[in-house]
């Protein structure tokens, strides 16, 4: 994940360095994955990370809105390290209509 210097994800998880993030089947939302884990955050390589995301999936370079340039280090990664993953299934009491 990557993030800007000033936002409140980066100084949420600066006082708490802990995070999750679920993936849900898309054709079926009862069933997910989650994963959590410790948050490292990489400060150095922010913008190189992005920069390769979008040469990947969009063939061109990343264009940074003014606020969140490269050169002024504004850029950082952060890491999930997984302590926790849980697969599941959901059941649905939803009554029948």
């Amino acid at each position: 994940m990557d993030t800007s210097q000033g936002r409140v994800k980066l100084r949420n998880l600066e006082a708490n360095p802990y995070a999750a993030i679920a993936v849900v089947d898309k054709d079926n939302p009862y069933l997910y994955v989650q994963i959590r884990g410790e948050v490292r955050l990489d400060f150095a390589n922010g913008a190189r990370d992005i920069d390769r995301l979008s040469m990947r999936y969009g063939g061109q370079p990343y264009k940074y809105p003014p606020t969140d340039s490269p050169d002024e280090g504004c850029q950082n990664t952060m890491k999930l390290h997984r302590y926790k993953m849980q697969e599941g299934r959901t059941e649905c009491n939803c009554p029948r209509r």
